[in-house]
């Protein structure tokens, strides 16, 4: 284990060395921010980068095809101390909390503002939660399910049945003690094989073209998508059972257990998904963790990392180009749509001839599964491009939040005095912001390099077909890390 803190020391040192003579204009800022040589040179020494962490990694990681125990914890805080009834009292009022912020989530959304910067609904789920939470979770850890508003309103209702079964005792599928379903055997019917994650697939799809289309800045809209989204959620738990849905159905649920895994804490959660330890890790191992078998996830997976790629590509010159020749044929919301499809389309077939080069070149295993063994190697991608993209947004745009504690309504209120703050932009600068985006897309790559050596040496049968299958994955590194700088300087060098 201490081959792999070295080697990844290493690697960073070498990383932030490379990466400290690269030119480029920062993202967002509308500042032209100068550096000595030209974006191409910059894009080649990154790439060199990835490769030479391949190298390193190759060197370090064959340690762990003999142990493959490579993910240590440490107990943080036991089951004791999370089970007695000053941690649940805290616990308790944390969910009060949470379902209070999603009740104001909703009321301000149909009653408030229909201004979208003037109401909390909007600010709060666009740059709090979906990109405020998608930064702090996977660094801190998936604590997101500690605060699920679907979960905490299903645990309710199921309190409430359970204390007061009103349903008929021959119901099929129920097993009831004094007359009440027992918790694990809450569920009416199986979950249909023939769904597999696909539910999943399209809630996110879903999700990706109401952020790009515009619609989700209704306050309105937003708030009765909401409201749709969490009936179905929970009559879902209710049908198939809370566990099954939450791993096949519930979107955020899955999305933040794979970002989560990326980070130094682990929330450990028994069947009923009570808490019982809070283990600390190195970031990053815990995606070691993560299997699937599922080509329907390995599409989930390749979604999450195209459509926020294709966010990316929405504000290059390329989009402009592409919006003035076909929006006369199918409107901006319509290409939008054929964009959030094309492109993890295209995301998934470059998967999939590189999954087949592998397959071709080492052998062994069967193309789905080499498939589904690969696909967490491409978790760190998504976060480092969810950083470098999001980053000066929450940072700057993040302080709207700011005014609407004390008016969330938009009604002129004035709560907390804070109704007059404005946002200050100078907060952070251009230079800060690219140099954090360039390091955390080219750490990111090499993350995942890190992962797939590490699967590699766990599934092959020789060190030597390990190797093998790992060219092909370190050009498929190298391709996206150079276009996901690209895609993140256009806004700021084009003119």
């Amino acid at each position: 284990m201490k081959k792999y803190f070295y080697g990844l020391g290493i690697l960073t040192a070498i990383s932030f060395g490379l990466l400290n003579y690269s030119k480029i204009q920062a993202h967002g800022f509308g500042e032209r921010y100068d550096l000595p040589i030209p974006l191409g040179y910059f894009l080649v020494g990154a790439s060199l980068t990835i490769i030479l962490s391949f190298v390193i990694i190759g060197l370090f990681v064959s340690f762990a095809h003999k142990k493959r125990d490579f993910v240590p914890t440490r107990t943080l805080i036991n089951t004791n101390v999370l089970q007695s009834t000053t941690v649940k009292f805290i616990g308790f009022l944390i969910k009060i909390f949470a379902i209070s912020i999603f009740g104001l989530m909703l009321a301000t959304g149909l009653f408030g503002s229909e201004n979208p910067t003037e109401n909390f609904s909007v600010i709060f789920v666009w740059i709090i939660w979906w990109v405020g939470f998608g930064l702090a979770i996977p660094i801190i850890g998936n604590f997101w399910a500690s605060i699920n508003p679907v979960i905490i309103i299903f645990d309710a209702i199921h309190f409430v049945l359970s204390k007061n079964c009103v349903l008929n005792k021959r119901c099929n599928g129920f097993m009831h003690k004094y007359s009440c379903p027992q918790y694990s055997e809450f569920n009416f019917a199986p979950y249909p094989n023939i769904l597999k994650y696909w539910p999943i697939v399209f809630w996110f799809l879903l999700f990706a073209w109401i952020e790009n289309s515009g619609y989700g800045a209704s306050p309105g809209d937003l708030a009765r998508c909401a409201i749709l989204y969490t009936a179905v959620s929970v009559i879902g738990m209710l049908v198939y059972g809370k566990n099954m849905w939450l791993s096949r159905g519930e979107v955020f649920n899955v999305y933040y257990n794979i970002m989560g895994s990326f980070g130094f804490l682990e929330f450990e959660r028994d069947e009923r998904g009570a808490l019982i330890n809070i283990k600390i890790r190195p970031p990053v191992v815990g995606l070691l963790k993560l299997t699937t078998g599922s080509i329907s996830f390995v599409a989930f997976h390749i979604i999450l990392l195209a459509t926020i790629t294709f966010d990316g590509l929405s504000e290059t010159f390329i989009w402009y180009e592409i919006i003035d020749i076909f929006v006369p044929i199918f409107g901006l919301t319509g290409l939008e749509f054929i964009g959030l499809i094309f492109m993890p389309v295209v995301f998934f077939l470059a998967y999939y001839l590189f999954s087949w080069i592998i397959y071709f070149v080492a052998g062994e295993m069967d193309l789905n599964k080499i498939l589904t063994v690969f696909v967490f190697a491409l978790t760190p991608i998504a976060i480092a491009y969810h950083i470098a993209h999001y980053f000066s947004y929450i940072v700057i745009t993040g302080q709207m939040i700011v005014p609407l504690i004390s008016d969330p309504f938009g009604f002129g209120w004035n709560i907390f005095g804070t109704a007059d703050y404005t946002t200050n932009i100078k907060i952070i600068n251009a230079k800060v912001i690219w140099y954090l985006s360039v390091i955390t897309i080219v750490l990111g790559h090499v993350f995942s390099i890190l992962i797939s050596h590490v699967k590699s040496t766990e599934f092959y049968s020789t060190r030597a077909l390990a190797a093998k299958s790992q060219y092909p994955m370190m050009v498929l590194m190298v391709f996206y890390t150079a276009l996901s700088l690209w895609i993140i300087a256009q806004p700021l060098v084009q003119n």
